[in-house]
């Protein structure tokens, strides 16, 4: 059995129904990371922002990355959900979990695994401003 698990998904993230989930009670420790649609960027209003992808390299990179913490740190279970489609301000684009046997490495490959996809993934974003037209952005977050 695999201790990883994750997906593209059409639908929204509802973080009620991951939270439902039974997670393991091995773990000592499990760390959240809810990527949402913020209202603006760059000194513009955004209403907000479509993502698009390629499908099936985001899901074998998905894969990459979740085997090779597995292989690097035992004792860890993650998942990964990726929204695809146009959101809406204040709406989750991502969720990352990771349960490990302590914080320490939950938090570490929590965040490692959110810098490869941000980095490295075919993810793209479109955002949509009140004011202004729409834009891609260059997958780097704007300040």
């Amino acid at each position: 059995m695999n201790n990883y698990f994750f997906e593209i998904t059409l639908d929204y993230i509802d973080i009620k129904e991951i939270l439902e989930k039974k997670f393991h009670v091995e773990y000592g420790a499990t760390v959240f990371f809810l990527g949402k649609v913020r209202n603006f960027n760059s000194n513009k209003k955004v209403v907000g922002i479509n993502y698009d992808m390629c499908d099936e390299l985001v899901l074998l990179k998905f894969y990459n990355i979740c085997k090779h913490y597995c292989d690097l740190y035992k004792n860890i279970r993650i998942y990964i959900s990726h929204f695809k489609g146009y959101l809406k301000i204040g709406f989750i684009s991502i969720v990352i979990i990771v349960e490990s046997l302590n914080r320490k490495n939950s938090f570490i490959i929590c965040n490692m695994i959110l810098e490869d996809i941000k980095n490295n993934l075919p993810i793209w974003k479109y955002e949509h401003y009140f004011f202004d037209d729409s834009n891609w952005l260059n997958g780097k977050t704007l300040n």
